[in-house]
């Protein structure tokens, strides 16, 4: 099939031989199906598949054997006569550069720059002493302008506008584990996840911003206040995290008597059954 491919025959004549080597053996031959089938394979008309072969007979790129038990033609592609064709060579771009071109100087330009450079040796030199003393040129209050190509340090964010957007579009857990390393534990998720469903229930959802800085704050006191001041709040159904409260953590005993490792899920339950009735 490979042989038909790289000759040189009509479109035509290639798309019926390469329908017939397609059904060929490795010589060529037994190649017998009808011109139906034949017509089906290729989407030429019955008629037109039976006149290309004729042309293909003629030619001796296929020479008929007799017929097929079935009641088709057999033939046989015979290679030797399939016209040649110039072998595939991949094009040779060329590589284009890129032209610099000198500046353009007016005419009269050169002239004018040579005159001004004399004319800064005999002014400037003289302006930039007075009485013998060197004076500076006064500063620019135009600003500078950066020519570095990179981008300005004052327009990158801060860490704190980065997990606000984090905070935006990221689940909270997500939000934990790339910003708040030390709370990623299953114990403070867990936690964690308890105060946000506290603050849908009583209606006061957290925000993103609200949320970074409660973060940042459990952060810094660790797991075990967090707990405590976390658990204090849903206790007395406070709307925030009240960090003053710290100086009454002690023995593991909340303000009220009541224990700080309760659950804080079974208080949760509570406050939702109260907001039910």
């Amino acid at each position: 099939m490979m042989e038909v491919y790289k000759s040189d025959l009509p479109k035509n004549q290639k798309a019926i031989a390469l329908a017939y080597a397609d059904h060929a053996d490795d010589t060529g031959n037994n190649i017998f199906p009808s011109y139906d089938y034949t017509a089906w394979k290729t989407g030429y008309t019955r008629q037109s598949v039976i006149s290309i072969t004729k042309k293909l007979v003629e030619s001796g790129v296929l020479k008929h054997r007799g017929f097929h038990e079935s009641g088709t033609n057999h033939f046989q592609i015979i290679v030797e006569n399939l016209p040649d064709r110039p072998p595939f060579e991949r094009s040779k771009k060329k590589k284009r550069g890129i032209k610099i071109l000198p500046p353009k100087i007016e005419k009269g330009g050169s002239k004018n720059l040579t005159e001004g450079v004399k004319k800064f040796d005999s002014e400037g030199s003289k302006n930039l002493t007075e009485g013998g003393k060197t004076v500076l040129p006064k500063p620019s209050l135009e600003p500078s302008i950066e020519t570095s190509g990179e981008p300005s340090r004052g327009n990158q964010p801060t860490l704190h506008q980065l997990k606000i957007e984090k905070a935006k579009k990221a689940k909270p857990y997500e939000l934990i584990a790339e910003f708040y390393p030390e709370l990623n534990t299953a114990e403070f998720l867990e936690l964690w996840a308890e105060w946000v469903d506290y603050r849908k229930t009583i209606k006061n959802k957290l925000t993103p911003n609200s949320t970074v800085r409660q973060l940042n704050k459990c952060q810094e006191h660790g797991f075990d206040k967090s707990k405590y001041i976390i658990e204090l709040s849903m206790e007395n159904d406070w709307k925030g995290l009240i960090w003053e409260k710290l100086n009454q953590h002690k023995n593991g005993r909340s303000p009220n008597g009541q224990s700080s490792n309760q659950s804080a899920l079974e208080r949760l339950k509570k406050i939702r059954g109260a907001n039910n009735e």
